[in-house]
């Protein structure tokens, strides 16, 4: 065998030394990658894609409530067909009444300058529900179990001025009665 000096083991030392140095380099480097790649969030392929409620006017009301004009026909009706996603926005549901009595939502005035008075009239006792939603279906307020007693008619303002100069928004809502119930929606406009 041959005797090793001291400077050529210290110099086999400091090799392996830095051999163990880029080793490690690499081995944390990989881990780091694949530590990245597995945080990233795939899109799941099976969700639903929610396209944006696409706004084609409103029922134009007056201070009183009276229509000035009305491009849109579906405003403020209780026989909506709702899709997933805006049945989805309310907790239970129940069957559609085959026979509605005669409810009637109207929200006035719209446009608002912020405040807009929600009508209700019903025939016989029933819960109203509503759900306020931007374009996205993003629940701005939301209100359950309000119950009302047999031919009354009720006015509830609400306040929406947080939302002046936004995109329109849409108030849908739900008259319950003991066995079914009706749907509807309104767009509201806030100066």
């Amino acid at each position: 065998m041959i005797a090793e000096s001291q400077s050529d083991i210290c110099s086999r030392a400091e090799k392996n030394i830095n051999c163990y140095k880029k080793i490690m380099i690499k081995y944390i480097f990989i881990v780091l990658l694949l530590a990245f790649i597995l945080s990233c969030k795939k899109k799941d392929a099976n969700a639903p894609t929610v396209n944006p409620i696409n706004f084609h006017g409103i029922v134009s009301t007056d201070n009183n409530g009276n229509i000035i004009y009305n491009n849109d026909s579906t405003d403020w009706k209780i026989n909506d067909i709702w899709s997933a996603t805006e049945a989805g926005l309310f907790p239970t549901n129940k069957p559609i009444c085959n026979n509605p009595p005669n409810y009637q939502v109207t929200g006035y005035p719209n446009p608002c300058n912020g405040y807009i008075t929600i009508n209700y009239r019903q025939p016989q006792q029933a819960l109203l529900e509503y759900r306020i939603v931007d374009r996205y279906y993003n629940v701005l307020i939301a209100n359950d179990s309000l119950k009302y007693v047999n031919n009354q008619s009720v006015n509830y303002m609400m306040d929406l001025s947080k939302y002046k100069g936004s995109d329109t928004i849409r108030m849908y809502y739900k008259i319950i009665t003991n066995t079914c119930e009706c749907r509807g929606h309104g767009d509201i406009v806030v100066k």
